[in-house]
């Protein structure tokens, strides 16, 4: 079901925002703030089902580090010359656009792309932190291209059948780009995005946001109730540790008040929880810390000893079980985490 979107539902996206990114994915602060002002509201976002299959569809996020995004000024349209890159390499007008990431700060980015119809749809479901976890990468869709900024004014149009090098060749793009730049990936129509993506997120992400918002009051519990979550435990955060070998992998050690150890593993998003020696929830499932006092959800820089937290999940979309591989793209065990994953 198509959705039309307010300026006043910005706060309630941009929490639904927060919690798909799993700790991760950026924050949608910046959105928050541009959003009002660089575009004309209300938005349509359009459900797939009731859009033409045959329309030529690209989706966008900003890559490398968040952080920077924040220290630099962000153009009003700052899509708009990869689309005019991308469509000279295909050949063909792309009138619509959709949200690469489910989760942090890009599942708000395409409501940016002013002009374009945006479509009720993303490619991962949640934050993740690799362009090759994209759900057209992992389904093998042919025909695709990425365009990213490279620094100074230059663009980058990519096209290979090895995902791992778009992976690659961005982050180096990011890099001479000052860390931080905008990624389209274009070649499919939003006939594609039917089967090889994430259906209705801006929809769900409304009603999940609306209903946190609406829960502020409320129990730990009664507000996993409330966005429909399952509560994992509520305690303390009572050591953090750091993997010598990885030095991105996080374990935080949270001690319940019923004498539980329950342990919440990250690298740039949470992706796994431990309890008593038994793995209860990894990625592509949404983790989600949220401080028990001030109801904030919290990313993985957020959470210090003695922070008092409840740790929620909220299940992945059904797309990455509906076939066989999927999930194995984005589990831990894709990150090189043995004995953690759920459902493998």
């Amino acid at each position: 079901m198509s959705v039309r979107l307010h300026r006043d539902d910005l706060p309630a996206l941009a929490c639904a925002a927060r919690m798909q990114g799993s700790g991760g994915g950026g924050s949608p602060r910046l959105m928050e703030l541009l959003l009002p002002r660089a575009v004309e509201w209300p938005i349509d976002v359009v459900d797939v089902a009731e859009a033409d299959p045959q329309t030529p569809c690209c989706a966008v996020a900003f890559a490398g580090s968040t952080m920077v995004l924040t220290e630099r000024f962000v153009d009003r349209d700052p899509f708009a010359r990869l689309i005019d890159a991308a469509e000279r390499w295909l050949g063909t007008s792309i009138p619509s656009v959709c949200a690469m990431e489910g989760g942090g700060i890009n599942a708000l980015v395409p409501l940016l792309c002013e002009g374009l119809m945006v479509v009720d749809a993303d490619l991962s479901g949640r934050a993740v932190p690799s362009l090759d976890q994209m759900s057209i990468f992992v389904d093998e869709l042919p025909g695709l291209i990425t365009v990213c900024e490279t620094g100074g004014g230059g663009l980058a149009v990519l096209e290979t059948d090895r995902p791992a090098d778009i992976e690659a060749l961005v982050r180096a793009s990011m890099v001479r780009s000052g860390g931080a730049g905008a990624v389209l990936l274009a070649g499919f129509t939003v006939g594609d995005l039917a089967d090889h993506a994430i259906t209705g997120h801006t929809a769900r992400g409304l009603a999940l946001g609306r209903a946190f918002l609406e829960s502020a009051e409320a129990t730990a519990a009664e507000a996993a109730d409330a966005i429909g979550a399952r509560l994992i435990g509520i305690g303390r955060v009572a050591a953090i540790d750091h993997d010598r070998d990885d030095p991105h992998l996080s374990v935080f050690d949270i001690r319940t008040a019923q004498g539980e150890v329950l342990r919440v593993v990250a690298r740039s998003e949470f992706l796994a929880v431990i309890l008593d020696g038994a793995p209860v929830a990894t990625a592509p499932d949404a983790i989600i810390a949220i401080d028990v006092l001030s109801h904030a959800i919290l990313e993985i820089a957020d959470l210090t000893v003695n922070a008092h937290v409840a740790v929620l999940v909220i299940e992945a979309a059904p797309w990455w079980w509906d076939r066989a591989g999927r999930a194995e793209a984005v589990l831990p065990s894709a990150y090189g985490l043995t004995g953690v994953d759920v459902r493998a």
